[in-house]
């Protein structure tokens, strides 16, 4: 397992649920100057250095374009679905002469939105521009993206207890990763439960465990009620979760209403003086 993992994005998913994100390549053309007046993608900056390709064919380059994407969108927990990706050229390319591969863009952990499209400063070897510095050459990788979460090795109850040897990375579609997505590396605390059933398929959310509370619904109380100097117990069942000291609703056998009680200890809740 990776020892990080990163939400896609810092509270909510990329407008309108992205689920195909089109990474724009751009190849500058002319001088060094064409290319800074490109290089700022949503404010963000050009990433430092560059990759240098020598791609004989464009299904090289495509390759080549896939790797250096998803190299660069690691820091972010991403990735790209290479299977689905389609490359197209605005117009032919010399293929088998080195390039210089420049990021426009940076991505780094969250909060930092997602810098789309993406766009690369591609010239050749040396410092020209272009095919043979006559324009500006688009290359455009369509391909959808795919995030990290964090799953369950087996079906977990609520209730049960819920250790990071439980969890194993996973990866999904960018636009089905919900926006509290548990963050990485895992720092469940010792005793975590489950506040919810979690089946290998479930995205696990932050807030899927944490401290047992003191009663879980459908837990068996032990209720007691006070009347004057005259206490009385019964069985009860608790219709949600609380911790101490929070009132609930609950069930007692044989009676038709629910009543309101107080929760005083793990199982045991004290019947309010309102009652129902």
């Amino acid at each position: 397992m990776r020892p990080a993992l990163h939400a896609l994005h810092p509270g909510r998913r990329p407008a309108g649920g992205l689920a195909a994100a089109t990474l724009v390549l751009l190849a500058a053309a002319g001088d060094a100057s064409a290319a800074g007046g490109a290089s700022a993608v949503g404010g963000a900056s050009a990433e430092a250095g560059g990759e240098r390709l020598r791609p004989s064919s464009q299904l090289e380059l495509r390759e080549a374009l896939i790797a250096l994407a998803e190299r660069r969108l690691a820091a972010s927990g991403l990735h790209v679905d290479a299977a689905r990706a389609r490359l197209t050229l605005s117009r032919p390319l010399r293929f088998d002469e080195p390039l210089e591969v420049v990021p426009l863009w940076r991505a780094g952990p969250r909060p930092a939105p997602l810098p789309l499209p993406l766009r690369f400063a591609l010239r050749r070897d040396g410092g020209e521009g272009g095919e043979g510095g006559d324009g500006a050459l688009l290359a455009t990788l369509a391909v959808p993206l795919q995030a990290e979460v964090w799953t369950v090795s087996r079906p977990v109850e609520r209730g049960e207890r819920l250790a990071c040897s439980d969890l194993q990375a996973a990866r999904r579609p960018l636009a089905a990763v919900p926006a509290d997505a548990l963050d990485a590396p895992c720092r469940l605390a010792a005793g975590a439960v489950t506040l919810r059933r979690l089946s290998p398929s479930d995205v696990v959310r932050a807030g899927d465990a944490g401290e047992r509370p003191a009663v879980l619904v459908d837990d068996a109380l032990q209720l007691r009620v006070s009347q004057g100097a005259v206490a009385l117990q019964a069985r009860a069942v608790a219709l949600s979760d609380g911790r101490l000291g929070e009132t609930v609703r609950v069930r007692v056998p044989g009676r038709p209403a629910p009543f309101r009680a107080r929760i005083t200890a793990q199982g045991v809740a004290t019947l309010l003086e309102e009652g129902r």
